[in-house]
Parts: C-alpha cells; structure tokens; sequence
C-alpha cells in the first residue's frame, strides 16, 4: 500500500501545505488517512478528494456545499490503524442518505404548512361563496318583488287611464245633456 506524507499530499495536488492543513480541518472525515507510529499518512486516494475539494474551492463553493458534494460522491475511501482496515465507502452513503432524509422531511414539513394555509384560504372562499349565494337569492327575491310591483303600476296605470277615460266621458255626456 502507497502512502504519502502530507507534504507529498500538498505537493502533488498543487496547494499550499497551510491551504491544505486548512481542507484537513474543514473536510477530515472524506480525506483517507492512516496512522502508523504517531504519524498520519494519506493514502493515495486522498489525492482525488483533494483535486476535487480543489476544484469546488476555484467554483467559489462554499464549505457546506462542499461537503455535501463530497457526501454525495463515491470516493474509494479507507481507513487504515495498525491492527484492521476498515472501509468507509458506506459512511459516505449514510451520510448522504441522511443528508437526504432531513431535506426530504424539511420539505414535507414546508409542503404540510402550505397545505394548512391552503385549507384555511379555501375555507375563507367556501364562506365567502355561502355569503354571495345568500346574498344572490336575497337579490332574487327583490327581483321578483320588483317585477310584481311592476306589475301592479301597470295595472293601476291602466286603471287610471281608464278612470280617466271614464271621468272625461262622463264629463262629455254631463255636457251634452246640460
């Protein structure tokens, strides 16, 4: 197995060794390391996540969207002590399904408040329709009271006119028979 000392690390990916302790701190748990008699050696897959951490860094991401473009991605990454070897490519994916699982549950939470305020403006509008209804047959029931009262003028309009009729023809015979 290939190791490589920090510096080789820096050298190789083509960073400064105090730009490279500052990626160490901020993305530890996705560069491999291995520790043998006190002292961290990466392992040559470390080279790939730091191009990559590199490559975001030139993008202007930021440490958060980073790390979450890190989880999201297979590097082969192993973890090496002095007594068993121990493969994390697994972590990376819980990692990342979790990462999933909160965004996921975030947005459910987002959608079921959009949903109560739905159901509340929908409410408002059911409401507000059962008012115009009530309102629209109260304007019916006027209609109709307004058309029979037209009906009424007429008919005594016509009634007057015919009192009229009457009254001058009265009038007339009065007259002829003075």
């Amino acid at each position: 197995m290939e190791l490589l000392s920090f510096q080789g690390l820096c050298h190789i990916v083509g960073i400064p060794q105090q730009t490279g302790e500052h990626w160490m701190k901020e993305f530890s748990m996705y560069i491999p390391k291995t520790q043998q008699d006190n002292t961290i050696y990466f392992l040559t897959e470390a080279i790939d996540v730091m191009r990559f951490i590199k490559k975001c860094k030139y993008q202007n991401m930021g440490t958060t969207t980073i790390t979450k473009q890190l989880a999201g991605r297979s590097f082969p990454m192993r973890v090496d002590n002095p007594q068993t070897e121990v493969y994390i490519e697994w972590e990376q994916k819980i990692s990342h399904d979790t990462a999933n699982i909160t965004a996921f549950m975030r947005n459910i939470g987002t959608t079921i408040s959009h949903v109560a305020a739905h159901e509340h403006m929908l409410q408002k509008l059911v409401e507000k329709q059962d008012a115009y209804e009530e309102h629209f047959i109260t304007i019916k029931e006027q209609q109709m009271e307004i058309n029979q009262l037209k009906e009424e003028i007429g008919m005594l309009q016509k009634q007057i006119t015919q009192t009229e009729d009457y009254k001058t023809k009265k009038q007339y015979m009065a007259n002829l028979f003075k």
